[in-house]
């Protein structure tokens, strides 16, 4: 029931987005959503989301300290998954941490060294 565009959400794209769209994936095949209904869902998701996230400063400064489990570097595509992080903010330490880091580098960001 994924639409397209699902993944390019970064609300979607969250922890907590992927098992909001799990869930409502399972009541919709269920019969216990509506198409419409869970459209109304994710954009009142979608929506508090973005709101909240454009309370956060643009720019952090974090420091990440773990073990590498695994990493995929594909086009622009980057992914990190780092197990047992501890996480520095300014303002907050995370510990033990379960961690991804994914993002996409801007268009013309990599340049190919010739060998």
């Amino acid at each position: 029931m994924v639409e397209q565009g699902d993944k390019c959400s970064p609300a979607r794209g969250s922890m907590l987005g992927e098992c909001l769209v799990e869930v409502l994936d399972g009541m919709e095949e269920q019969a216990e959503m509506s198409p419409e209904k869970r459209k109304k869902v994710l954009l009142a998701f979608e929506t508090a989301f973005a709101e909240e996230m454009s309370k956060l400063p643009r720019f952090w400064r974090i420091s990440v300290k773990g073990t590498m489990q695994r990493f995929h570097l594909a086009g622009q595509e980057r992914l990190f998954d780092v197990s047992e992080a501890t996480v520095q903010t300014p303002i907050a330490t995370f510990n033990s941490l379960p961690l991804r880091i994914k993002g996409e580098l801007e268009p013309g960001a990599v340049k190919r060294r010739r060998t």
